[in-house]
């Protein structure tokens, strides 16, 4: 570690490749700094900003099921992310173009400029890409939006050929799971992760 103390601050974070690259895994981490949101800043995220080459850090090996091979089945891939969650993205998408599948990526986000990694985002040549900007913390998006834009773009969300992942953080996923199986959405095809304790919709 940079200094003589030991760090032990256990913290998940996504792998943002989908592949390793020169003995290299990304990972992506936003630097939480509290100011005057009145909570604490955050630990992990302010020490990894400070960490540079040959440092040492402590981890684990990746483990978790929201993975491309829940969609080996499927022939087109909905790909729903909101705030945080667009990390898996990095890792996924390109992997799931490349398996021939038509997928279609919906963003849910404050504002252009909270979206991060845009210029690779816009690299990966999905079917197409949707972004839908809530200045409201995602409060105005609701399912029926989503599932209507998906729609839009071509992707019927009630064919059994269709898969939808879901990733978002914990103030949202429930609803949005929720809502999309309303929306006609089978469960058996739905597949979602929330940056947070694991929960069932």
């Amino acid at each position: 570690t940079p200094t003589s103390e030991v760090l032990f601050a256990p913290r998940h974070y996504t792998i943002a490749t989908p592949e390793v690259s020169n003995n290299c895994l990304r990972i992506c981490v936003k630097r939480v700094g509290g100011g005057s949101t009145g909570n604490p800043p955050g630990i992990m995220s302010n020490y990894l900003h400070t960490v540079g080459v040959g440092d040492v850090l402590s981890i684990r090996p990746p483990f978790g099921v929201f993975t491309t091979d829940n969609a080996q089945r499927f022939s087109s891939v909905a790909y729903v992310t909101a705030g945080c969650g667009i990390t898996p993205a990095l890792a996924m998408l390109s992997p799931l173009v490349q398996q021939g599948k038509k997928v279609v990526h919906l963003h849910v986000d404050s504002a252009p400029s909270s979206v991060p990694l845009v210029d690779e985002l816009a690299s990966i040549k999905v079917h197409q890409s949707i972004r839908v900007y809530d200045q409201g913390c995602q409060t105005m998006v609701t399912p029926a939006v989503i599932a209507a834009k998906l729609n839009e773009a071509g992707l019927d969300l009630t064919d059994p050929n269709t898969c939808t992942f879901v990733c978002a953080p914990p103030s949202m996923i429930s609803a949005v799971c929720r809502g999309l199986v309303e929306q006609g959405v089978s469960p058996s095809s739905l597949v979602y992760e929330n940056f947070g304790p694991r929960s069932s919709f």
